[in-house]
């Protein structure tokens, strides 16, 4: 071998240990960095509410995931089957995001669950979600629940993920007496580096005759490989809303369930689920005699809430 191929050679023997290097250094920084946070978390609620539910109140509840204010028209996440890990620019965060706030202010509920609320997130350039509904909706009791503390997620190669804080922000009307951050239970599989965190928040609202009007926002998991996750997800949820209405107490929740509640989509809208892991009904055998799934489906005309995100 003459000179010349010998310092090839050695060459690409130091880029692939380099890059060995880099990738196991990789690794090790994400699993370390993969962390649950605090169970049964007490929140602080911001106060702008100041009343209380009477009998015979009658209200209306908005949930609305915002997506961290990255899924424009023509986006698609790399997670659905797309090309996307980061929204198109700053400025098209923000116009999502006050076109998401346009619309609730539009509908002006009583209780406004909303999910994937950005606070600090690299896939949204930074814009923090948080803020802009704290300053819409000041008249509001405003909680968050921080749900994503993701480590930088390098891919797709040219403009990745990155790293996510977001979470659920629950907004009310009424005056929030308690709230908390429950955690959910997660797959013991790599599913969790790209899932991330799950948890529900539970918010304790008195009325004037003694119980509780109590609310639960939802963010189940979608990047499962069996339902078991999601079964077990809602489980511990409906375990915690039997015991407060044997209580006595009121008990209603909503979110993103990343299941259909609504029957089947391929009837319903004419298009394939196949290859769509979220698209799975919620298993009705969890769902305890007592308590009702409720959908609001208009079968003569139905409305999809969502889109799979794998395109425009």
């Amino acid at each position: 071998m003459n000179k010349r191929n010998k310092r090839i050679q050695k060459t690409l023997t130091i880029v692939v240990a380099a890059l060995i290097l880099l990738l196991t250094g990789y690794v090790v920084y994400v699993k370390t960095s993969v962390t649950r946070i605090e169970d049964n978390l007490t929140l602080q609620v911001e106060k702008g509410a100041e009343v209380g539910i009477g009998e015979d109140t009658s209200f209306s509840i908005l949930t609305y995931n915002v997506g961290m204010g990255i899924y424009s028209r023509d986006f698609g996440f790399f997670m659905d089957g797309g090309k996307e890990g980061r929204a198109f620019s700053k400025e098209e965060v923000v116009k999502n995001t006050d076109g998401a706030i346009s619309v609730m202010e539009e509908l002006s509920p009583d209780f406004l669950f909303v999910e994937e609320t950005g606070k600090d997130c690299t896939c949204a350039y930074h814009v923090d979600q948080l803020a802009a509904l704290t300053k819409a909706f000041g008249e509001y009791d405003i909680v968050y629940a921080q749900d994503w503390d993701s480590p930088y997620f390098m891919y797709p190669i040219f403009k990745p993920f990155g790293k996510a804080v977001a979470g659920l922000t629950v907004l009310s009307k009424y005056g929030i007496e308690s709230s908390t951050r429950i955690s959910l239970p997660l797959e013991d599989s790599f599913t969790n580096f790209v899932d991330l965190d799950r948890c529900y928040v539970k918010s304790v609202i008195p009325t004037e005759n003694g119980h509780d009007l109590v609310l639960y926002c939802i963010h189940a998991s979608a990047y499962t490989s069996t339902a078991e996750t999601a079964n077990r997800q809602i489980e511990l949820l409906m375990a915690d809303m039997t015991d407060e209405y044997e209580k006595g107490n009121y008990v209603l929740a909503g979110g993103d369930w990343n299941r259909t509640v609504d029957g089947d989509p391929e009837k319903l809208y004419g298009v394939s689920t196949e290859g769509y892991s979220w698209v799975t009904p919620i298993d009705a055998s969890v769902i305890p005699d007592s308590f009702t799934l409720v959908s609001g489906l208009d079968e003569a005309q139905p409305v999809p809430s969502c889109r799979n995100a794998d395109g425009p």
